[in-house]
């Protein structure tokens, strides 16, 4: 029960950004860039 206890809350903390390591990902966010260079690339094409 003890460890059961342990992993919910830390697996809270992570959720709500308590937990510093965290093991969540980024979120990858495309720039207007490489957004313009895909769109270019698609053009050629």
């Amino acid at each position: 029960m003890n460890a059961w206890l342990n992993r919910l809350l830390a697996d809270l903390a992570t959720l709500f950004g308590l937990d510093a390591a965290g093991r969540l990902q980024p979120i990858p966010l495309e720039s207007d860039e490489r957004r313009r260079l895909a769109e270019e690339r698609a053009r050629r094409r």
